[in-house]
């Protein structure tokens, strides 16, 4: 959840608060006895997360960087990369457990959704307020639009939460098709587009492609249908408004390189850094995470000239940590960058594999929330996001239970209730 914050007004940056840390510290016994369990999960986890954050502790140790203290900024870094895999194992403790996981996997739904509701007002006082948002600050104008913030402040979470409580009402809409929940799911789905995100709008339209054919046999049927959606989903998109936000986008990310656009520096600092400092990295706390401005201000952005550019310079590092893999390669470097997107696959790999294996709503919701956050993480920093962190564990531990119970649970074992 987010607080507002002044800084909300400009920057793309999730404000913290404290629920991620409280609910990670509930969960460490949790998660130590899915560790004392599931003995390859463990040693997976070792292997990739557990080298990823050696290699970034140790490459602050030998990596010279003044302006932040060394080992404390990498520890603190690391110590919050830590909380997904916590979330993740302490949810798998109670998944594992559960009777009935399907009639959780609805109720948990069903909060998302209502959740998603209550921020609805919101969105809709942002977006017609005439450019004021509901906290009085000035909004961001998109294609003559104003983007809301909701009761997040913050536009990318209000986006967020609408996203996933949009593929919540889909599979549930699966679960028991009716009017009423057809029209949650279009409704939903509007909020989410109504947020004018590149990265969110591509998302769900990914997903419900996906969600359309995932039971379709490969027939000749079932490839003109598909190709005959595809042509109607890339018509819309290049004929309409959504195309234009697409262009948008991509011009602020990448043809401002210049200097007007962090975002972008960053990402191509990043692999300056990696290839300066190759093969352990800068060093974690160093660049592109709070620590390398919240412990001080890393001598990295000033060596670079990021210092100097709006938005990241001392005095206000508002889009310093509005990135994510530009941190993971610049701070761990090639290997530790490696080593991590193994921890991802490790963690969500069963939501790929139970949607293939079952084609089932439930498979489809856990890869879809897996793969919309992916896609998420080409701009943003999810997977240190709070809201993002708990879905992300929750859905992916739901998937690596019901993967590891096997189809047999599911249709002989428990009856599964619906909603």
């Amino acid at each position: 959840m987010v607080i507002h914050n002044a800084f909300a007004d400009v920057g793309n940056i999730p404000i913290p608060t404290t629920a991620d840390k409280v609910l990670t510290i509930l969960l460490i016994p949790f998660a130590v006895c899915s560790l004392l369990k599931f003995g390859k999960l463990a040693a997976s986890l070792a292997l990739t997360f557990g080298g990823y954050a050696l290699i970034s502790l140790i490459g602050a140790l030998c990596a010279s960087n003044p302006g932040v203290p060394q080992p404390l900024s990498a520890v603190c870094d690391i110590i919050r990369d830590a909380e997904l895999p916590v979330i993740f194992l302490g949810f798998l403790y109670f998944c594992d457990k559960d009777i009935d996981p399907r009639r959780t996997l609805q109720l948990v739904s069903w909060f998302y959704i209502l959740f998603a509701m209550i921020n609805s007002p919101f969105i809709i006082r942002d977006y017609f307020g005439g450019g004021i948002g509901f906290y009085g600050q000035q909004l961001l104008f998109r294609l003559g639009l104003p983007v809301p913030q909701g009761f997040f402040d913050q536009k990318a979470e209000s986006a967020w939460a609408c996203f996933v409580a949009a593929t919540c009402a889909a599979y549930l809409y699966s679960v028991r098709p009716t009017v009423y929940r057809a029209m949650l799911v279009i409704a939903l789905s509007i909020l989410v587009l109504i947020h004018l995100s590149a990265k969110e709008s591509a998302a769900l339209l990914i997903i419900g492609l996906v969600y359309q054919f995932r039971k379709a046999s490969l027939s000749p049927a079932t490839v003109f249908a598909a190709v005959v959606a595809c042509v109607i989903v890339i018509t819309v998109v290049f004929v309409s408004p959504i195309g234009d936000l697409f262009t948008l986008q991509f011009d602020s990310y990448v043809t401002e390189a210049q200097g007007a656009a962090v975002r972008t520096e960053l990402t191509k600092t990043g692999f300056e850094i990696a290839n300066r400092y190759f093969p352990l990295g800068s060093g974690g706390g160093t660049f592109a995470s709070p620590q390398s401005y919240q412990f001080g201000y890393s001598q990295l952005y000033i060596d670079y000239n990021i210092n100097n550019l709006w938005g990241a310079s001392p005095e206000e590092p508002t889009f310093l940590v509005d990135v994510f893999w530009p941190k993971i390669i610049a701070q761990s470097g090639w290997i530790g960058f490696i080593l991590f997107l193994g921890f991802l696959w490790v963690i969500f790999s069963r939501s790929l594999l139970l949607f293939y294996r079952d084609k089932s709503a439930e498979g489809w919701i856990c890869f879809s929330i897996a793969f919309g956050i992916l896609i998420f993480s080409i701009a943003m920093n999810p997977y240190t996001s709070e809201f993002l962190e708990i879905a992300n564990g929750f859905f992916a531990s739901y998937a690596f239970s019901s993967f590891e119970r096997g189809p047999v649970f599911r249709r002989g074992i428990a009856v599964p209730t619906e909603f």
